[in-house]
């Protein structure tokens, strides 16, 4: 999504902005310009110069609510998953994926992450990945982790919500929800990758 403009006299439509990444959002003129975030940033279009410029954003903070510390996360737990064998669990809480063991034994954090943010983590019917929501260049998107190696793979590119990845029982595809068509809606893609292919068309 970018700017346009209408012409109320001759009806035609002229495109101001060429971003292809990510849409514009929150779009708001003044008397000479237009402000508008986009990717994060916020950009400033002018009618005089018909030109687009990004806007330097400076905080003056001590920085004392970002400095590190140490967090319980039990009270932020939201899914959890049962492993195929069924001696561990995954469980995500404040944005990071944990193994804990059905008894004794160790609680590991898989993901690790402070940029990204993980979840509905589901284990692969053999045990040895994990497919899950992660939002790593912006719009969530459903990816596959491989428990060995510790390598992601993105199985879907869209702007929209892909979220919710079950595994088939063979493990060769996954199916999750996505709003790409404007509600949500079952797809189901190849656990290595592929094009999706939408299975619900309900609403």
């Amino acid at each position: 999504m970018n700017l346009w403009r209408y012409s109320v006299s001759t009806k035609k439509y002229e495109q101001l902005t060429n971003f292809k990444d990510h849409d514009i959002h929150f779009p708001s003129a003044g008397p000479d310009e237009i402000v508008f975030e986009q990717a994060g940033k916020l950009y400033l279009y002018s009618f005089a110069s018909q030109k687009t410029r990004t806007v330097a954003v400076n905080l003056v903070t001590d920085k004392a609510a970002i400095k590190p510390k140490s967090v319980t996360a039990d009270r932020y737990i939201q899914h959890a998953n049962i492993s195929p064998d069924g001696n561990r669990v995954l469980m995500e809480a404040r944005g990071d994926v944990f193994s804990l063991p059905a008894e004794n034994g160790f609680v590991k954090n898989i993901t690790r992450t402070t940029s990204s943010n993980e979840r509905y983590p589901a284990w692969s019917p053999d045990g040895t990945k994990l497919a899950l929501t992660l939002s790593k260049d912006g719009s969530p998107d459903i990816y596959v982790l491989n428990l060995s190696t510790g390598s992601l793979t993105k199985l879907t590119k869209s702007f929209a919500i892909d979220t919710e990845p079950l595994w088939s029982p063979d493990g060769s595809s996954i199916v999750f929800t996505s709003d790409r068509g404007g509600k949500p809606q079952l797809y189901m893609v190849s656990s290595r990758g592929g094009e999706e292919k939408r299975l619900t068309f309900s609403g």
